[in-house]
């Protein structure tokens, strides 16, 4: 995951998460999958609640957990981070680096560089 963001600010969370899955998963990927796997990456980042915001109006503490989705949609195994907390208040540094703490329980392996 890149420092900044790269998903399209104007587009609503749950269609930039769409077309990053578009872009990473196999063409024959089923639709259902596609969307069952978007609900899950929008679950596991604590974003569900937001899916049809655009990104543009999240904060930068949202934004970031998005762009994790966004790479969570490919159910990477290892997972490197730049910098996820540049920028973030203390507040949602925390929640940051516990959504991260949680992705590691779960099995993924996350290599963060600061």
């Amino acid at each position: 995951v890149p420092q900044d963001d790269i998903l399209h600010r104007s587009l609503p969370v749950e269609r930039a998460l769409g077309y990053a899955a578009e872009l990473r998963l196999p063409a024959d990927t089923a639709p259902v999958e596609i969307r069952q796997r978007i609900d899950r990456v929008l679950e596991d980042v604590e974003m569900t609640p937001h899916r049809e915001k655009p990104i543009e109006n999240l904060s930068g503490g949202q934004r970031k957990r998005v762009s994790i989705g966004a790479e969570l949609l490919a159910d990477p195994s290892l997972f490197f981070l730049d910098e996820p907390t540049s920028g973030l208040d203390p507040g949602l540094e925390k929640k940051m680096m516990y959504t991260l703490r949680r992705l590691a329980d779960s099995g993924r392996t996350i290599v963060l560089v600061t």
